[in-house]
C-alpha cells in the first residue's frame, strides 16, 4: 500500500515596504499635516535605513500593513470633524509592486464643506456680578464667520471656566 502525502508549501507573507502615503482630494490640510494624523507612515530615507542596518542610528524601514487603514480612516475622521467638516467622505487604494517589493498607499478624501459657529448662547449664568458676566460673554464668544474648531472651543470655554475660578466660582 503506497500513500502519496502532498503538502502544499506554505509561503510567510511578504514584507512590502511603505515607500510613499499620498492624499488626494485634499484642499485645505496639507498632506504633511495629514500625514501627521494617520498611524500609517512611510518609509525613511534610505540612508537612514542604511545607518540603521549596521548602528543604533537610523530608521528601520517600515512595512505596509492594511491592518492600520481603518484605523487612519478613523483617525483622519476625527480630524476633519475636530476642525469643523462634520461630512468628509474617505476611501483608499493602494499598489504592491511584486518586484520590487514596494507599496504605496493612497488615501482619498472628500472633504465637503466646513461647518461655521453661528449663534452662541450661554446658559447658567445670570447670578454672576455684571462685569464678570460681560467678561465671561466676552471670552465665549465666537466670530459667526469662522469655521469650527474643537481645540479653539476648548481653549475659550478654559478660559472663561478660569475666569470664573479666579473670581470665586
Amino acid at each position: 500500500l503506497f500513500f502519496l502525502l502532498i503538502i502544499p508549501q506554505i509561503k510567510a507573507q511578504d514584507k512590502y515596504e511603505l515607500v510613499d502615503i499620498r492624499f488626494e482630494g485634499n484642499s485645505v490640510f496639507s498632506n504633511s499635516t495629514l500625514a501627521d494624523v494617520i498611524y500609517s507612515k512611510s518609509t525613511p530615507w534610505w540612508f537612514w535605513k542604511f545607518l540603521n542596518s549596521f548602528t543604533s542610528f537610523g530608521k528601520a524601514p517600515v512595512f505596509f500593513d492594511s491592518l492600520y487603514i481603518n484605523d487612519d480612516i478613523a483617525a483622519l475622521n476625527s480630524f476633519y470633524n475636530n476642525n469643523g467638516f462634520f461630512k468628509p467622505g474617505f476611501c483608499y487604494g493602494y499598489e504592491i509592486d511584486t518586484a520590487k517589493y514596494e507599496a504605496v498607499l493612497t488615501y482619498f478624501i472628500e472633504e465637503n464643506s466646513p461647518s461655521y459657529y453661528g449663534l452662541t448662547t450661554i446658559h447658567g449664568i445670570k447670578s454672576i456680578y455684571q462685569p464678570l458676566k460681560d467678561e465671561v460673554i466676552g471670552a465665549l464668544s465666537f466670530d459667526s464667520s469662522a469655521w469650527y474648531s474643537e481645540s479653539f472651543v476648548r481653549d475659550k470655554i478654559n478660559s472663561a471656566i478660569l475666569m470664573l475660578e479666579n473670581n470665586g466660582y
